[in-house]
């Protein structure tokens, strides 16, 4: 848990934040980044094998899009959370 006793935290080595502490913190972020790739490894890998080229041509420019439009939107979204 990130909330350890003075005891615990001379125990653990000082002020040292430990490894199991990180990882209990970190373990969301972690676990989105993961499911973001498989879902677009996943995505790639239908539009491979679905027969033609303009599937995977499409797949690619759409693709391209979204990772464009990405940062923009997420701004937006983090000032119109913070108005909430």
């Amino acid at each position: 848990p990130p909330d350890l006793t003075p005891k615990e935290r001379e125990e653990a080595g000082g002020t040292k934040v430990s490894s199991l502490s990180f990882l209990y913190f970190a373990a969301p972020v972690l676990t989105l980044i993961l499911g973001k790739l498989a879902a677009f490894g996943i995505m790639t890998h239908v539009a491979a094998a679905l027969p033609g080229e303009a599937t995977l041509a499409a797949h690619q420019i759409i693709l391209s899009l979204f990772f464009f439009i990405s940062p923009f939107l997420e701004v937006i979204s983090q000032t119109a959370q913070a108005f909430l």
